[in-house]
């Protein structure tokens, strides 16, 4: 009985109250009146009429991925317009994406650049010429092709390189007439 009566009195207030330690609110964080504390509150029917599911969410997408959608159509739309003058056999260059000169002083041009690098490869496929030149093309127009760069090729290559600026400057002369 003894036993009993002082298991009951261990857990009695009297006997805990001193051991419950209080709060030092000087080391804790203060928090303003609207941040929230952690504790779950009911939702009430002004807050559900105010609000429904979902209106936050924003309907948004980024603009580089709509511009790159629109490409796309552009180039389907293309592709699936009906192709006058088209039958099953294509032309070599539309397969390859080679460049193709329509005027008759590019057309010179580019037989210029197509006999100067069939001299320096020698007998190869005409697809490899041609992407060959292409590479030519696109490293003469290009604007940051340094000094240096176009100093060693005027070394390298000076009678080519005369020919072809030649063959520019008709180029311009015939625009400007």
């Amino acid at each position: 009985m003894a036993d009993e009566l002082a298991r009951i009195q261990q857990y009695e207030y009297r006997q805990n109250s001193n051991l419950v330690l209080s709060v030092d609110y000087n080391l804790t964080d203060r928090r303003g009146r609207e941040e929230p504390t952690g504790e779950v509150l009911p939702i009430t029917d002004t807050q559900m009429k105010k609000m429904k599911m979902g209106d936050r969410a924003l309907k948004s997408k980024a603009p580089v991925q709509d511009q790159k959608k629109k490409s796309r159509r552009n180039k389907d739309d293309q592709s699936k317009a009906p192709q006058l003058g088209k039958g099953v056999l294509v032309d070599n260059h539309e397969l390859t994406g080679a460049y193709k000169p329509r005027t008759q002083e590019t057309k010179q041009t580019y037989e210029v650049i197509l006999s100067f690098i069939y001299d320096a490869l020698g007998d190869v496929p005409r697809e490899v010429l041609c992407g060959a030149a292409d590479e030519v093309l696109i490293t003469l127009k290009n604007d940051k092709f340094r000094e240096k760069g176009k100093k060693f090729v005027d070394f390298m290559l000076k009678f080519q390189i005369f020919q072809l600026k030649n063959q520019g400057l008709r180029q311009k002369i015939d625009q400007n007439l």
